[in-house]
């Protein structure tokens, strides 16, 4: 917690005084509470001219994506160097290896252990891998069928 009137001013300009009217009243010492106010809050217009929520979504949009697309762009020089190293390819399909094993743990252990308790469990989630990799039936489609059938199996047994 906080020991002191410079460890309280200090969290303070790192995290801005808008933030105490969210914080409970017990993450306070008693000798803070109630000493320091927040400025008062910035209020927007109520009724925003037609076509500006449109644009402004427009430009939040571009502007969230933006970061990522110009790190991508800054990478494309690296990105095409390693396609014609085969020392790098061999070694960036071996870091891909290793990514796909983590995720198969990651998979295994908090989902297939909670998730697959018998044997109908096992037949969804095969049948729902045979509809995706076989027939390439669309994976909203394994969804609904995976539920419905879970649900199924639920009520039946």
């Amino acid at each position: 917690m906080l020991c002191c009137h410079c460890c309280a001013m200090r969290w303070f300009r790192r995290a801005g005084y808008r933030t105490m009217p969210f914080l409970p009243d017990t993450a306070w010492p008693r000798r803070f509470r109630g000493r320091y106010s927040p400025s008062p809050p910035i209020s927007a217009p109520s009724v925003a001219p037609a076509g500006t929520a449109l644009l402004g979504s427009a430009v939040a949009l571009v502007f969230a994506f933006l970061p990522g697309m110009l790190i991508a762009l800054a990478g494309l020089p690296v990105w095409l160097w390693l396609g014609h190293h085969p020392a790098a390819r061999a070694a960036l399909a071996g870091i891909n290896a290793a990514v796909v094993g983590v995720l198969g743990a990651a998979l295994y252990n908090p989902i297939w252990l909670s998730a697959v308790a018998d044997g109908r469990d096992v037949a969804i989630a095969l049948v729902g891998f045979l509809l995706l990799e076989r027939w390439r039936v669309p994976p909203l489609a394994i969804v609904v069928f995976s539920v419905g059938a879970a649900l199924i199996s639920a009520s039946v047994g």
